[in-house]
């Protein structure tokens, strides 16, 4: 598949057609990795850092979910 190169302010893109994003699963929402290697440019789905996976987890979870408080009732392990 060959794409053309537009220019965007003062850098250059590409828009990646609906098809090929709805096969790779990506949405507006996907992070992308660049690598440039010798070939070219190798694109693929960014894997998210600690801060990004601890956010994603803890939304929606009550405030006493959150705590790393020193356990108090029975699930204390001994």
């Amino acid at each position: 598949m060959r794409i053309p190169l537009k220019k965007i302010g003062n850098s250059r893109g590409f828009t990646i057609p609906t098809a090929v994003l709805e096969q790779l699963g990506w949405s507006e929402q996907t992070v992308i990795d660049m690598e440039v290697t010798n070939d070219g440019l190798v694109f693929s789905k960014g894997i998210p850092d600690l801060n990004e996976l601890i956010s994603s987890v803890s939304q929606g979870l009550p405030d006493h979910e959150l705590s790393f408080r020193q356990s108090r009732g029975p699930e204390s392990s001994k």
